[in-house]
């Protein structure tokens, strides 16, 4: 569509170049009415002008001479415009130089009107005849043609203008018509009298110019020869030969004829363009005139055109043979049009030369091709989509082939429906194919496929449009090697189908949308399998209100439920892969993921992941895991599309059975108790095309029914028994207040000491007395003292016997008296004792300190301590997941509680557990049991009673039971004021102040009880047992002989001894015995007769006296260390139980407060007595300690002695009387004595001791342990066996660890695909975390980065390896997680939601930025850990921190890496950036590129210095590649590398896609040698200008990567104008003394040489052509006196052209043979040295010109191409021009064209100066042929 400035201008009414608002609604109201139109033009191939003059139109019908106009418009260049910007330009410039316009004026179309009356043809406003360019460009179009422009034509409505039946063409010719032009080759120039042998030319000399004149010895076209022509010699020589003289020599002529020589393609296969054959070989052979061969062959080659020049004797005869390796070549005849015949074939031909014989060979070589747009690797072909078929030399114009075209018109290759395998119906060259056109498939959505039986599919589009999709993979120009299928890179090979296997592929192989349709059910058949459909996001119910159903099913749920009976152990689930493809307006599925190159390989990778079952060592699949090979599939079947699973099943079961597995038993499966509910199952499918990667993440998800335990964490350690503490009413042991104060806290100590001591001393004594004394009275006195002292350990005291007057009192009758007086001296007596103790002493404390918290958050009450007496609930809890029976069967979670044995226990725990922690889990217990089945309404009532009674909150409350500690009534004062003074007045100051209280006798004086106790005690002691009684045994003993003081003495000992010895002891201590009269239970004091012992104050109360350490079985009444009674005043104060204040205050008492009491529970359970009951404490910052201890005498001894002296005067008087019988004694004494003692003593003892202390507490408040304590029987040792209780940091065995339940999770984030990550991006995830502590608390948890056990076998792995130079991010904090590095804490992780209690996920993000060493990683996890263990194990923690692992989608991650940049090598850069190419020219481009970036790396680098940099290579780097295409348009094209190392280039073979990368790439360079002949540059078809790129390419991305990942270009691209026709001289003009040659391109003027000079200049006449003499200027005028310059053909406009100045008239006037005249100027007139060039350096033809210099203006002339030609005729054959090239006789019409759409107006957006039409595409179409169907090749429709 071209858009001419003139109207333009009338549109943009103010010249700025866009239309406003107003000029384009002005613009459309034109379009709308009619009154912007366009004018159609049919534009022929381009035609070359040589040897043409005297273009002329020929109608054969009259009609058609009034109906449409010609014309030939003289242009420069062969080169078609083919877009609209260049047809735009084109117009443009025409316009400029040659007045070329299509515009109409005052409705007279100077286009049509204004035609020759000569050769019929318009001119166009051109005013210069065909001829005067080197080519010209026919066009025609209808007088009165118009094409309104006011509507939209859709395409379906459009009419190509080539149309047979309704196009213009239709209109225009109703019969044949033809331009035609006369032809008139250079004469021949005779030859005679040659002596010299002529010398034969090789094939390679180019240096005769075609052009010139055909001498005998030249060779046409550069690679004909000489003729074999018997060379003569004569006898004389050639003379001077004058017109109508004769000489005496013989003349010979030995002129030679030129012949013509083709091989051409057939026209049928170029679209009736000259093709020819390049480089075939043509044998020559002379045949005699016996029609023998005569001499030897010989062969000579065509020229890159298929041409071949040669000359021979005219009336030789020769046989011609064509001759192509892998071609069909067939004579055809002397014409162009020429076919071969049908029958009888011949490569050869016999001709007699005649001159200017035309010899044509055709080539109807036939090749095989498999092309076309497929859907996958499915044979399935695409429709609607058209190809563009370039012959790669530039014979002819592309062409546009439909899949039409080929299904119907391309002939199959074999009657296989499979196969596509057809016959190229175009010559057998090679040819660049690109896809033109794609399909429309918007059609084609997700909604679209799902629909029908697709329900429930998952679908991944395509990353791009179709064009795209091939060029990312340099696919979308592709090559057909033709010309010689052995060459050809992409050949297919014959693999047992050698007849029907292509010689060539361009399969563009379409890979589409990509799906999955998961299927599920109860049994393993696909065909039953329902679609496997996406549950919505938060449903829970099966039924909806109305009772339909919701995207929850049945199928859905796996494990025991209580709905229906159907068995839901088992799912299985299908997968269907398949490939969607729009063909033919419908879909089309693929499932063929093998490719044909290699079907051992998969296309697709299915990665499964699930956690329906919980996750240990045998679920390999499970979604926390690494992903194992294990649950990898690659199996489609082809038919069905159905994935393989493991041993060939196409399903895949989720079961929720106990198996067992290597004799253990497997994990059920176990319900996610998070609303709504799910486990994953989860598909990761990655389809690898062989280019791209496309992820498909198909997600469903399973509800497992079912229950799961709380507590436990999977180890043996932990308990899943939970302890709640419930107290006995009324039994508070002791409550221990705590203060205020951070640092502050309170404590009791209570305990008992239990003492023993035995003392046994022996000792030896001596004594020595003597006294005097004297009395007197009536009756005599005798006195005999004498004492002794004895002790045992139990008792000391002394004997003494005195005996008086024994008859005193006895007088028969009367009165008798008797007085008598004496005075006694003692003494001095001394005395000296030693004694030996082996004595020994031992005693037992038993201690307890209760303290209250001194946690500093836990301040006064809150930190209150508790000790009293309760019981422990023990319990378990299921949480059970189900469907509800009623309503919409809703899912919901229920608590099950198992019960166990209480225990009986005291309990030791703060305010704040009590009222924060048991009261709210005695609560949540409540409401989770089903039947009421403990009292726990109670429980929690009494817990409050006790809290209010413990700790009173108010003033007032604390007063009521508080009083000063000076007060009596405080425990130390009813403890202390007893013993000081009491009711019984025996307190220490009753005792001291001598009170009594007389009136009453049960509290008589303590002097008085002491009294009486001595009394009773003297009258113990008997001598009546031993002498008998009264006077009868002292007469006896004053009768006999007396014996000596001494035995006195000694008998009396022995008889005091006697009365305490042990035999009379034990003979009043009878013994008690059980029943089996053998085991002593106790001792009695019991005389023989049954009756108290009078002695009972002598010996011990056994009762009061410890009798065993512990109590025996059956033993009662007896004192053991634990059991002993404490006297009552002490109220029990003393006691470790409940005192009896506490119990009276107490407001509510249990009868089992009792019990507890008697059963002394509180020494049980702090291991004081038999370790039955259980002890529960609570945390918080308070402590219970317990200390033991014994000290035993084990070894002593001691020695002392004594020194005493004593002196005693005594002096008495006594009276006695007798009446009756009645007597009296009076008697008196005074006693006066001293004495003197001395004793030195010394001793030595060894005691044992043995502590024992243990202390419970816990920082935690929600820390609880219940527990036995024990003694460790071998080492006296508290022994503690944990039987419940919940702990935490750490959490210890035997308890509910508090921290246990968690679980993490981690997912690549929504919409993110972590294994295609964008190269500047992070990798994102969501990291899921689900508090499952079993008491449902918020946690701290830490986060760690872990490593899998993969990863960690030496020596290849470090720790950290596969995770260096990464950064992580967690909520895009810079919280430096790493590895090695500390934990990330996370605070107050929530368990459930604060409303509902119902389990709540957390999520935190974590983002991952790439380092510099790696793209892809594996093996890295994350671990989620309690935050304070991983403390603690910071220094040592008896087992691993609890922690929940997971790695799922983080073990394998990567990042799409940037593709490797590329840039030009400085050296190619400079060179190459503007390059001109042409024969004259270096032929191969050496283009070196590198890699700029020394951190990612070419693959060809990968394992270079031993792989020491192979991390910073880039692995998917396919291939580097030089590329060119046409400046500014089209599509990009390999450049070819020729291998081999053959001189012909064309003997080497040729690799039309090659690789340049290397491994120098970071230093020398990686090189391409592009051959530029090899790729058609230099053959002269394709002179023009070119840019040429590098780019890599790289693979294995995501199908939506960015640009920077799938490829990088040279930022600059280089410069390639490819000049190979010679600068033509267009036209001369003279002006004064300046002459000036122009030319057909820019040229350059050459340095003058001596001997070799560029230029001749001879005068031939002068200006009125009155002389005819010439004069030569010598080479130095030449230099001195003229001035030659080449301008022009730069950006001002100007044509090139060579300006020669001739010296100035004045100048001229003085020199001889100058001035005015005609001169004849040669260009380029020397055969070596410099000459005019053009910037392809091909020199200009070396030509003459008349230049008229000085002459009157009415002789001055401009002349085109004033080439003298000797014996010029203008009566030679008419030539017709077809298809470009001169055929002679026969006038046929331009066969090919393509329609140009010239407009007034066409509509475009703001802003910009012409809007692009989409080319719609005319076929070429032959004249001959307009009447039949089909296409032809030719040139793109604009």
């Amino acid at each position: 569509m071209i858009v001419p400035d003139e109207f333009w201008s009338v549109l943009d009414s103010n010249n700025d170049g866009v239309l406003s608002e107003e000029e384009f609604a002005r613009s459309v109201k034109a379009f709308d009415s009619g009154i912007i139109y366009g004018i159609p033009f049919l534009v022929y191939p381009i035609v070359e002008t040589k040897y043409l003059t005297d273009f002329r139109v020929i109608y054969e019908s009259k009609s058609d001479e009034e109906t449409s106009s010609f014309a030939t418009i003289p242009v420069e260049s062969a080169k078609m415009p083919f877009s609209q910007s260049s047809w735009q330009k084109w117009y443009d410039e025409m316009s400029t130089k040659s007045g070329l316009t299509f515009f109409e004026s005052d409705n007279d179309s100077i286009a049509f009107k204004k035609r020759s009356m000569k050769s019929s043809l318009v001119s166009l406003n051109v005013n210069k005849v065909p001829e005067s360019q080197k080519y010209a460009l026919p066009l025609a179009t209808l007088a009165n043609s118009r094409i309104e422009l006011k509507t939209h034509v859709r395409l379906s409505e459009r009419v190509f203008y080539s149309d047979a039946t309704r196009g213009i063409a239709k209109e225009m010719f109703t019969k044949s018509v033809e331009i035609r032009a006369t032809e008139q080759l250079p004469d021949v120039v005779h030859d005679f009298n040659v002596v010299k042998k002529r010398k034969e030319l090789s094939e390679s000399d180019d240096s005769i110019d075609s052009s010139e004149s055909l001498s005998s010895s030249a060779s046409l076209g550069g690679t004909g020869v000489t003729s074999d022509i018997k060379q003569h010699e004569y006898a004389c020589g050639v003379g001077a030969i004058s017109h109508g003289q004769g000489t005496s020599c013989g003349i010979a002529d030995d002129t030679v004829q030129p012949v013509f020589v083709m091989v051409r393609h057939k026209g049928t296969r170029t679209q009736n363009f000259i093709c020819g054959l390049q480089f075939a070989k043509v044998i020559v052979r002379e045949i005699g005139q016996d029609g023998e061969a005569k001499g030897q062959d010989k062969e000579y080659t065509t020229d890159d055109l298929g041409r071949l020049y040669l000359a021979f004797t005219p009336g030789s005869k020769w046989k011609f043979t064509a001759k192509y390796t892998g071609h069909d070549l067939c004579y055809a005849g002397s014409e162009l049009t020429d076919l071969c015949p049908d029958k009888n074939k011949e490569d050869n031909v016999q001709i007699e030369i005649k001159g200017g014989d035309t010899i044509i060979f055709l080539d109807e070589t036939e090749r095989r091709v498999d092309i076309g747009l497929y859907a996958g690797a499915c044979d399935d072909s695409y429709t609607d989509y058209s190809l563009l078929i370039t012959p790669a030399n530039g014979c002819g114009s592309p062409i546009s082939v439909k899949d039409t075209d080929i299904k119907d018109g391309w002939r199959k290759v074999e009657t296989s429906t499979t196969s596509n395998v057809r016959v190229w119906p175009y010559a057998a060259m090679d040819y660049y194919i690109q896809l033109e056109e794609a399909p429309d498939v918007s059609s084609l959505t997700e909604d679209a496929i799902i629909m029908g039986i697709n329900e429930g599919a998952s679908c991944k589009p395509p990353g791009s449009n179709i064009m795209q999709f091939f060029r990312d993979r340099n696919k979308l120009v592709q090559t057909l090697m033709l010309l010689d299928v052995t060459d050809a890179s992409d050949a297919a090979s014959d693999v047992g189908n050698a007849g029907n296997a292509a010689d060539a592929t361009a399969r563009y192989e379409y890979h589409g949308w990509f799906c999955a349709l998961p299927r599920f059910g109860k049994i393993a058949d696909i065909n039953n399998l329902a679609p496997f459909g996406v549950i919505d996001k938060d449903e829970i119910c099966l039924k909806k209100n109305d009772g339909t159903s919701t995207t929850l099913t049945k199928n859905h749920l796996i494990g025991d439920t209580s709905i229906g009976t159907e068995d839901m152990k088992t799912r299985h689930v299908a997968m269907k892969i398949f490939e969607v493809h729009w063909i033919d307006g419908a879909q089309n599925e693929c499932s063929t993921f093998k490719p044909e190159s290699n079907p051992e390989t998969s296309l697709v990778t299915a990665k499964l992941q699930e956690d329906v079952k919980s996750k240990d060592e045998k679920t390999s699949c499970h979604s926390s895991k690494e992903m194992s090979d294990d649950c990898t599939f690659t199996n489609v079947n082809e038919t069905d599309g159905y994935l393989t699973f493991h041993e060939g099943s196409k399903t895949y079961a989720v079961e929720d059975l106990e198996e067992d597995c290597d004799g253990a038993q497997c994990s059920k499966a176990v319900p996610n108790l998070v609303s709504p509910y799910r486990r994953k199952f989860r598909m990761q499918i990655t389809r690898d095309d062989g280019w791209s990667l496309t992820f498909l993440d198909v997600y469903r998800e399973f509800v497992t029914l079912g229950k799961k335990q709380r507590g436990g964490d999977g180890t043996t350690d932990a308990s899943n028994d939970f302890y709640a503490t419930t107290p006995i009413a009324g039994l508070v042991y002791t409550v221990v207040h705590d203060p205020p104060g951070g640092n502050s806290f309170a404590s009791i100590t209570q305990g008992t000491e239990i003492t023993l001591e035995v003392g046994l001393t022996t000792t030896r004594a001596a004594s020595y007395s003597s006294g005097i004394g004297g009395s007197g009275g009536i009756a005599p006195g005798v006195e005999f003292e004498k004492g002794v002292s004895a002790g045992t350990a139990y008792a000391n005291f002394v004997v003494g016997t005195k005996f008086g007057n024994e008859n005193i009192g006895s007088s028969d009758s009367g009165i008798s008296a008797n007085v008598g007086g004496g005075l006694e001296t003692e003494g001095p007596s001394i005395s000296i004792s030693a004694s030996t103790d082996n004595s020994w002493d031992f005693s037992i404390t038993l201690d307890r300190v209760l303290s209250s918290s001194e946690d500093p958050g836990l301040p006064g009450r809150w930190g209150d301590v508790i000790l009293g007496g309760g019981f422990e609930i023990v319990y378990t809890i299921q949480d059970k997941l189900d469907v509800l029976k009623t309503g919409n069967e809703c899912l919901k979670v229920t608590p099950i509680i198992g019960w166990k044995p209480d225990k009986p226990t005291s309990y030791v725990v703060s305010y704040f557990v009590v009222d924060q922690k048991i009261i709210p889990e005695l609560e949540n217990l409540k409401k989770a049991m089903q039947n009421n089945e403990k009292d726990l309404d109670s429980a929690i009532d009494e817990w409050k009673r006790i809290l209010g009674w413990s700790s009173p909150e108010t003033p007032e409350e604390i007063d009521g039971i508080s009083v000063a500690l000076n007060d009596d009534h405080s425990v130390f004062g009813q403890l202390t004021q007893p013993k000081i003074t009491n009711e019984n007045l025996d307190g220490a100051w009753d005792i001291y102040t001598d009170r009594k209280d007389e009136t009453k006798d049960d509290h008589p004086h303590p002097i008085k009880t002491d009294w009486e106790s001595l009394q009773d005690d003297w009258q113990t002691i008997d001598y009546g047992h031993r002498f008998g009684d009264g006077a009868a045994r002292v007469s006896e003993k004053r009768t006999e002989d007396l014996k000596t003081g001494s035995e006195r003495m000694g008998l009396d000992v022995m008889n005091a001894l006697d009365i305490i010895s042990g035999e009379r002891i034990f003979e009043y201590l009878k013994g008690e015995y059980d029943s089996s009269g053998n085991n002593l239970k106790r001792y009695v004091r019991k005389n023989e007769n049954g009756e108290l012992d009078r002695y009972k104050n002598w010996y011990p109360k056994i009762d009061n006296f410890i009798e065993n350490f512990a109590k025996k079985k059956d033993d009662e009444g007896t004192k053991t260390v634990f059991d002993s009674t404490e006297d009552s005043e002490n109220k029990g104060f003393f006691s470790r139980g409940m005192n009896e204040v506490a119990m009276d205050n107490a407001p509510h008492a249990s009868p089992k407060r009792e019990e507890m009491i008697k059963d002394k529970v509180i020494d049980d359970s702090m291991g004081y007595g038999s370790g039955k009951t259980v002890l529960t404490f609570s945390g918080g910052g308070h402590n219970i300690e317990c200390t033991s201890s014994v000290s035993s005498n084990i070894d002593s001894n001691g020695y002392s002695w004594e020194l005493e002296a004593e002196a005693e005067i005594k002096q008495s008087t006594e009276n006695e009387f007798t009446v009756l019988f009645a007597w009296g004694n009076l008697n008196a004494h005074n006693t006066y004595g001293k004495s003197v003692h001395k004793e030195h003593a010394t001793a030595w003892a060894k005691h044992g001791h043995i502590e024992t202390t243990y202390s419970l507490g816990d920082g935690d408040p929600g820390d609880k342990f219940v527990l036995e304590i024990k003694t460790d029987k071998r080492f006296g040792t508290p022994v503690f066996k944990t039987i419940g209780g919940a702990s935490k940091c750490p959490a210890e065995p035997g308890t509910i660890w508090r921290e246990s339940g968690m679980i993490i999770e981690i997912a690549s984030s929504p919409g993110v695909n972590n294994m295609a990550v964008l190269p500047n991006s992070p990798a994102l995830f969501d990291v899921t975390i689900t508090n499952e502590s079993p008491y449902r608390e918020a946690q701290i948890y830490g986060l760690l980065l872990t490593t899998s056990s993969k990863m960690t076998n030496p020596p290849t792995f470090a720790f950290g390896d596969n995770m260096m130079d990464l950064k992580f991010s967690i909520n895009g904090g810079d919280d430096g997680l790493r590895p090695f590095g500390d934990v990330l804490a996370l605070h107050d992780v929530p368990s459930v939601y604060p409303n509902t209690q119902q389990l709540v996920h957390s999520k935190v993000s974590l983002a991952i930025s790439r380092g510099q060493f790696s793209n892809e990683y594996t093996g890295i996890g994350m671990k989620l850990v309690s935050e304070c263990e991983w403390t603690l194990s910071r220094d040592w923690l008896y087992r691993d921190p609890i922690s929940s692992e997971a790695f799922g989608d983080l073990s394998h991650f990567k990042w799409e890496r940037e593709c490797p940049k590329i840039t030009w090598d400085p050296t190619t850069y400079n060179k190459y950036l503007n390059f001109f190419a042409s024969k004259n020219t270096e032929k191969t481009m050496k283009l070196t590129v590198l890699n700029p970036d020394p951190l990612n790396l070419w693959k060809a680098s990968m394992g270079a210095e031993g792989g020491r940099y192979d991390y910073l290579v880039h692995p998917n780097v396919e291939f580097v590649r030089i590329q060119w295409r046409e400046k500014d348009k089209g599509e990009w094209i390999n450049a070819w590398e020729v291998v081999g190392n053959e001189t012909d280039v064309w003997k080497n073979a040729v690799d039309t896609s090659p690789d340049v990368q290397c491994v120098g790439s970071r230093g020398e360079g990686c090189t391409l040698n592009w051959n530029l002949e090899r790729q058609y540059f230099l053959n002269g078809l394709k002179d023009g200008n070119w840019e040429v790129r590098a780019k890599v390419f790289c693979s294995k991305y995501d199908s939506f990567a960015t640009t920077e990942v799938k490829g990088s270009v040279t930022e600059e691209n280089l410069n390639l104008l490819v000049d190979v026709a010679p600068p033509q001289a267009i036209a001369t003009n003279a002006l004064k003394h300046v002459f000036t040659i122009e030319y057909s391109e820019p040229i350059t003027c050459p340095q003058l040489q001596s001997g070799h000079m560029a230029y001749e200049i001879s005068k031939v006449n002068t200006c009125t052509n009155a002389e005819n003499t010439i004069i030569r200027y010598t080479d130095e005028e030449v230099y001195s006196l003229f001035d030659f310059k080449c301008i022009g053909g730069d950006a001002s406009g100007n044509p090139p052209m060579l300006m020669i100045t001739f010296p100035s008239a004045e100048w001229a006037k003085q020199a001889a043979g100058f001035g005015t005249g005609v001169y004849e100027i040669t260009v380029n007139a020397a055969d070596t040295g410099s000459k005019i060039l053009d910037v392809g350096k091909n020199p200009a033809s070396k030509e003459k010109f008349i230049a008229r210099i000085g002459c009157s203006n009415d002789n001055m002339h401009t002349t085109s191409s004033s080439k003298v030609s000797l014996g010029a005729s203008s009566n030679r054959d008419q030539y017709v021009v077809t298809d470009s090239i001169l055929h002679r006789r026969k006038d046929v019409l331009f066969a090919s064209f393509c329609v140009l759409v010239f407009s007034s107006f066409v509509a475009f957006l703001a802003g910009h100066r012409r809007y692009s039409i989409k080319n719609e595409g005319s076929m070429l179409l032959d004249a001959k042929n307009l009447s039949k169907s089909g296409f032809n090749y030719g040139s793109a429709v604009l």
